[in-house]
């Protein structure tokens, strides 16, 4: 909950993240190996945003 005259937009560092983080060799395919294991059957989270 907010005080009285603060928002959202003072909270906020849209300079942060400064770029998108290196995924490590594997990890991708290892992750969706997790995901599959664990019963999750769409494809659309398996991929990267």
């Amino acid at each position: 909950m907010y005080d009285d005259g603060e928002r959202f937009g003072g909270f906020d560092d849209p300079t942060f993240p400064a770029a998108a983080p290196a995924v490590p060799a594997g990890a991708a395919a290892s992750a969706e190996a997790t995901c599959r294991a664990a019963g999750v059957t769409d494809p659309s989270c398996w991929t990267a945003a």
